[in-house]
């Protein structure tokens, strides 16, 4: 079944926890727990564009009104991400039929593709020709996190959706991931996190993002993001790349600040959120990474 395809495309594309948010859920067959090393957590699509993931009391059944919120649909017009809510997705990844429509002079590639015993001969480039940068919602992130913690995550469709039959999970997640930084494996500590903003959302098909690091230092100390930070003498914000990027400091939804390398050092002046974009160039096209 499904989980068992999903575990499979984690365990192939090392991701850590999957959680799943389904219409009318979570369903009481839904996966909970570490399988096969893998975390996962069950939660609900709500009409309203809201993915909750509720807490479970001690009969496994999930406690109403508990557990974490994100905003789903933001650009469908639904509920304001400010309104009781964890976070908003800021990256999503719908994977649609309407993607795959085929125009006439691609049929030679089409038949190619039936051929092949791969679904695809380049999954990552293919469906990743497909996404375009979320201006408008990181905009409407910006302008929720000028009130308030707002944590922005990545959201899946994890519905087989290639033309050509077959399930396309194991891209998928490699696509677009949340990453989430935590001490250990444990559902208490992946809330923790994904509640107090620990976490960036990265296209992992461009390059392994591990080692990225952004936060601000001053003489009180250390602050990872989402963390607030006093403004405190000289209070600087840093950040570290695996490899050299285009970095771009954003404030108030203006970019302030931008440098070439892998790493940026930049002194604050003015209090209030701040978030930074790594881009990298792939074929003479800048694209947005971190």
């Amino acid at each position: 079944g499904l989980q068992l395809e999903l575990l499979a495309a984690a365990r192939k594309t090392g991701i850590s926890v999957v959680m799943t948010a389904e219409q009318g859920g979570p369903r009481p067959d839904a996966w909970r727990g570490v399988h096969e090393g893998v975390l996962f957590m069950a939660g609900s699509a709500a009409d309203d564009g809201t993915l909750g993931f509720p807490e479970f009391g001690p009969d496994g059944k999930a406690v109403p009104e508990s557990g974490m919120r994100f905003l789903g649909r933001v650009e469908e017009g639904s509920a304001a991400p400010t309104n009781s809510l964890n976070g908003m997705v800021i990256c999503p990844r719908h994977m649609g039929m309407r993607q795959y429509k085929a125009p006439e002079e691609s049929q030679e590639l089409t038949a190619d593709l039936t051929r092949s015993r791969d679904p695809l001969p380049f999954p990552d480039e293919y469906h990743a020709a497909g996404f375009e940068y979320p201006r408008e919602l990181l905009a409407l992130w910006d302008q929720a996190t000028a009130k308030k913690p707002c944590t922005g995550i990545a959201a899946n469709d994890s519905r087989p959706v290639h033309p050509l039959g077959g399930s396309l999970h194991g891209f998928n997640l490699r696509l677009l991931t949340t990453h989430i930084l935590a001490r250990d494996l444990t559902e208490p500590l992946i809330r923790e996190a994904l509640t107090n903003g620990h976490v960036y959302v990265a296209h992992d098909w461009l390059c392994d993002p591990t080692g990225f690091m952004f936060g601000a230092v001053n003489n009180l100390g250390v602050f990872t993001m989402g963390d607030p930070a006093l403004m405190f003498g000289k209070s600087r914000l840093m950040a570290i790349l695996p490899l050299p990027a285009k970095l771009r400091l954003i404030h108030k939804g203006a970019v302030i600040y931008e440098t070439m390398g892998t790493n940026l050092n930049f002194e604050v002046k003015e209090a209030g959120p701040y978030r930074v974009e790594a881009w990298l160039t792939v074929d003479g096209e800048d694209r947005p990474w971190i």
